[in-house]
């Protein structure tokens, strides 16, 4: 009964907020002004990213990291999250990961990622918060962030994905999921209609993370809306994933 209540919450918080409060993006050029390529293999990683950061002015404390991990077609969703973190009064930073070309570039560029994230976590040269590190991503994208975060679960937060799901076959053998998310922070929204994304799969697996009374965890589907990076747009979505931190400190990190 308490899954229950849980999903149907859910679906009714991101129902009631696709009409309204929501966020347009910005232009091609406003996002070449602000966002700032970095290429990994400059410390020894692999993978050129993307970077947004605030302004000095606006950085008084350490700020959440949102990873972004981009589907294998051009989409709006990391778009959508630099808006809402660049005009709001919701500084972060936000680093958009490219979709590999293959199996064992992704996983590259993914270990990259991962260096390059713990060991700014152990220094005072980027201004990270060690409870708010959140993994997102739509589609494919959103398949390489689930695989991420389950890798990563002494620190990732929160995975929030659209229109995605763990990969069939590679991180779980459905239905059984290993007990690695149990202290994470989980909300997954699909549709019904979507014609690229087993969505019957990803309840399976939504169904058995659920068996480890993981509490945190939500799932919100809707009938109609095909492939789309819509919730993205939708404040209430962002104010979720920013509103929720890591429940345990992180080993040899300073957690405050």
């Amino acid at each position: 009964m308490k899954h229950l209540i849980l999903f149907c919450l859910s679906a009714v918080l991101l129902t009631g907020c696709m009409t309204e409060n929501t966020l347009n993006g910005y232009s091609q050029s406003k996002l070449d002004e602000i966002l700032v390529t970095k290429d990994l293999a400059d410390e020894g990683h692999y993978g050129v990213c993307k970077f947004y950061v605030p302004p000095e002015k606006r950085i008084e404390d350490r700020l959440p990291l949102v990873i972004y991990f981009e589907d294998e077609k051009p989409n709006d969703g990391a778009n959508s999250i630099i808006e809402y973190v660049d005009k709001e009064n919701n500084p972060a930073i936000v680093l958009i990961v490219p979709y590999g070309t293959n199996d064992y570039e992704r996983a590259l560029i993914s270990q990259g990622v991962e260096d390059y994230v713990t060991s700014k976590l152990r220094t005072t040269e980027f201004a990270i918060h060690p409870h708010q590190i959140y993994v997102t991503g739509f589609g494919a994208g959103g398949m390489e962030a689930w695989k991420f975060a389950t890798e990563n679960t002494g620190w990732v937060a929160t995975v929030a994905t659209v229109c995605s799901g763990p990969p069939s076959g590679k991180v779980y053998n459905e239905p059984e999921v290993p007990v690695v998310m149990t202290e994470m922070n989980i909300w997954a929204v699909q549709y019904v209609d979507d014609p690229i994304v087993n969505n019957d799969y990803f309840k399976k697996v939504v169904t058995a993370i659920w068996t480890q009374n993981l509490s945190m965890c939500r799932f919100t589907e809707f009938f109609e809306g095909g492939h789309t990076t819509a919730p993205f747009k939708q404040r209430a979505f962002l104010d979720w994933m920013f509103g929720t931190r890591l429940s345990h400190g992180i080993s040899g990190v300073e957690n405050k």
